[in-house]
C-alpha cells in the first residue's frame, strides 16, 4: 500500500523519516516525531500518528480554529539550548532572547552556542528527564555527544524532536554543537 501519507517526511540526505505536524496540530500538543529509517515500519508509525491526530481533532474541533494573533503570540513557547564551556543549559521561555541575555550577563565565560526552537515546558521536561544522567545541577547538563546530537536534531527540524536515538553515541564531552559530520552520523 503505497501512496502519499500526510505529514510523513523523509530527509533526502540520510533517509530518516519524520512525522511532522502542521501548526494547527501543534496547538493541540503534537510535535515532530522521528520514525527511524524510511520504509514500511516508518510509514506504519506515520499512519498511527495520523490516526491519533484524527481522534484529537474530532474530540476538540474548537481547538483547531485559528487564534487571534495576540493569543497565538502569548501561547508561543520556545526551548533554548545555551552552551557555556562544557555545559549546556536547556530551558524554556516565551521570550528566549531576553532570557538568554539575562543568563549570559551573569556567566563567567561567553556563550559558545545558542539554539532556539519552538517547544513547550513539557518538551523541556522530557529533555531534562532524557538527559538526567548528564545533569550537573538545575537545568545545566554536561555537553556530551548524546546531548549535542539531540540538539542538532532539534536545530535541523526547527522544533523539539523526541526520538531518543542516541544509542551507540559515546558519552564524551564535545567542544561545541557543530561536530564533524562523521561524528554526527556515527
Amino acid at each position: 500500500m503505497t501512496g502519499k501519507i500526510p505529514y510523513y517526511y523523509v530527509t533526502p540526505k540520510n533517509g530518516r523519516a519524520y512525522w511532522r505536524p502542521n501548526k494547527r496540530m501543534m496547538t493541540l500538543g503534537f510535535r515532530c516525531v522521528a520514525l527511524g529509517d524510511a520504509g514500511e515500519a516508518a510509514e506504519e508509525q506515520a499512519r498511527a500518528w495520523n490516526a491519533k491526530w484524527q481522534i484529537a481533532r474530532k474530540q476538540d474541533p474548537s481547538a483547531l480554529g485559528i487564534r487571534a494573533d495576540q493569543e497565538r503570540r502569548a501561547a508561543r513557547q520556545y526551548v533554548y539550548f545555551l552552551q557555556v564551556s562544557d555545559r549546556v543549559k536547556i530551558g524554556t521561555s516565551s521570550k528566549p532572547l531576553r532570557r538568554i541575555q539575562d543568563i549570559t550577563a551573569s556567566l563567567p565565560a561567553p556563550a559558545r552556542r545558542i539554539v532556539i526552537v519552538e517547544g513547550t515546558v513539557t518538551d523541556e521536561r522530557r529533555l531534562h528527564e532524557r538527559f538526567k544522567a548528564y545533569r550537573t545541577g538545575g537545568e545545566w547538563f554536561v555537553a556530551t555527544r548524546p546531548v549535542a546530537l539531540a540538539i542538532g536534531r532539534c536545530a535541523s527540524a526547527g522544533m523539539v524532536v523526541h526520538d531518543g536515538n542516541e544509542e551507540g553515541a559515546k558519552s564524551r564531552s564535545i567542544g561545541n554543537f557543530e561536530s564533524k559530520r562523521d561524528e554526527l552520523s556515527a
